[in-house]
């Protein structure tokens, strides 16, 4: 999910822009607290990251869980918000399969 994330957003920086430019997004890192309110693509990350943790068994108290989901977001994130800057440029290809986002 992160890997497609970067890859759209290198591919389209004017829509990183469009949906990132504005101000007051809501996103609420407590996981035992839904909030309808947060900003959709940050419901859709912490539902997946949720997902992630049932499925591969892993136990964090919610202090660690939320701490995770903030580290995960931030990596993602900002790797787009870099991806979309004019000048930049790697030496591997943000679209590459082979790249891990997170270790």
């Amino acid at each position: 999910m992160g890997r497609a994330y970067v890859s759209f957003f290198s591919r389209n920086p004017d829509y990183f822009t469009f949906l990132f430019g504005k101000q007051n997004i809501d996103a609420h890192l407590q996981m035992n607290r839904e909030n309808k309110d947060d900003y959709p693509p940050f419901l859709l990350l912490r539902k997946y990251y949720k997902k992630h943790l049932k499925e591969n068994g892993i136990k964090l108290s919610s202090r660690e869980q939320e701490i995770e989901l903030l580290k995960t977001w931030a990596i993602v994130h900002g790797m787009a918000s870099i991806a979309c800057m004019k000048g930049v440029k790697t030496s591997f290809d943000l679209n590459d399969p082979d790249i891990r986002l997170i270790t």
